[in-house]
């Protein structure tokens, strides 16, 4: 994902019930796909899972602020600033201040694979029956990886 800049407070875009919406889905881990537009680097994309399916969103954002946005979910086609789009945005701050907290010295790994070993092995150094490998068969390697893929925006491109 690209930098952005700090994106500013966009919440007075939002009723306030569509906001705590949002945030549900944003924890529900229902945004995913979010990437920078490498053509116009201030327009977003990303695909949030809804009640009818994926929407796409759309949003511009230029020096930090958002500029527009728009989203295909039934209440997009009226107003700009759905559920949809603030989960968006919501996620793009968290992903910034993730990375913030890296750069910060923080040395959880950008990868969803090697994030799970670090924390493995740092909260059970002496593995448990001798390894990780031993208590969590592939199908269980396979949903923490997506957990940490969709939820902290961790790729699993070196693995």
């Amino acid at each position: 994902m690209g930098r952005v800049g700090q994106l500013k407070d966009f919440s007075s875009l939002f009723d306030e019930r569509i906001l705590e919406r949002a945030k549900g889905y944003r924890d529900a881990g229902m945004v995913t796909s979010v990437a920078q537009s490498a053509d116009d680097g201030d327009l977003w994309h990303a695909w949030v899972a809804g009640t009818l399916g994926f929407y796409d969103v759309d949003i511009r954002i230029h020096r930090g602020m958002v500029i527009s946005a728009a989203c295909t979910c039934p209440y997009g086609q009226k107003h700009s600033y759905c559920k949809h789009v603030g989960a968006v945005l919501l996620t793009i701050v968290d992903r910034q201040g993730e990375r913030d907290r890296r750069s910060s010295g923080d040395t959880l790994p950008d990868d969803a694979s090697k994030a799970v070993r670090w924390y493995w092995h740092s909260q059970f150094p002496g593995g448990v029956s001798g390894d990780a490998v031993d208590v969590l068969d592939e199908q269980d390697w396979d949903a923490v990886r997506r957990v940490l893929e969709s939820g902290l925006g961790m790729s699993d491109a070196g693995v």
